[in-house]
């Protein structure tokens, strides 16, 4: 199912020196010149990280992925 899938991708993604993180809610998906330039995360204890990346891959529902996209370029204050 879904979660032998997901754990693939983990395993895989790890293996090729990738950090991935689990057990976090994305709160914000900032953009710059149309691309996804970081994203602020939470983790289990209510802390929160903004990680910048070249490439990110999610599992989220796509309803929160879009609800978590900042439609501006500016970054938030």
């Amino acid at each position: 199912g879904p979660g032998q899938l997901w754990e693939t991708v983990e395993s895989n993604c790890e293996a090729a020196g990738v950090k991935v993180i689990t057990d976090a809610n994305v709160v914000e998906i900032r953009q710059k010149d149309g691309k996804i330039a970081s994203v602020v995360y939470e983790d289990s204890e209510g802390n929160r990280t903004e990680m910048a990346a070249d490439d990110f891959i999610s599992s989220m529902p796509v309803k929160d992925l879009v609800n978590a996209v900042d439609a501006s370029d500016q970054p938030a204050p």
